[in-house]
């Protein structure tokens, strides 16, 4: 049994149901608090839905954000990444 690859599933697994849980739960949290602040005020649930919505917008670009550069260092990491040589080194890319 390769404990190494077991290890590397759990692991994924754990982090992808944080995230999903993430995703979900802060959102609603401060939707309540949202809701309590437009019971408080008398509003319409103009706070329950701001909040809501600008916290599940963060909540995606975060996620999204962090999937890009886990993305890019495995890129950079991988056997059939290009060495990262700069045009000093006298390589020249055209």
């Amino acid at each position: 049994m390769d404990l190494r690859g077991l290890h590397e599933v759990n692991t994924g697994l754990g982090d992808g149901l944080a995230a999903a849980v993430e995703l979900i739960a802060t959102p609603f949290v401060f939707g309540v608090l949202g809701h309590l602040l437009d019971r408080w005020l008398g509003t319409q649930l103009v706070f329950m839905f701001t909040f809501a919505l600008v916290v599940l917008a963060y909540e995606v670009w975060k996620l999204v954000s962090r999937y890009l550069s886990a993305m890019d260092a495995h890129e950079a990491s991988a056997k059939w990444a290009r060495p990262n040589r700069s045009v000093s080194e006298g390589v020249s890319d055209g």
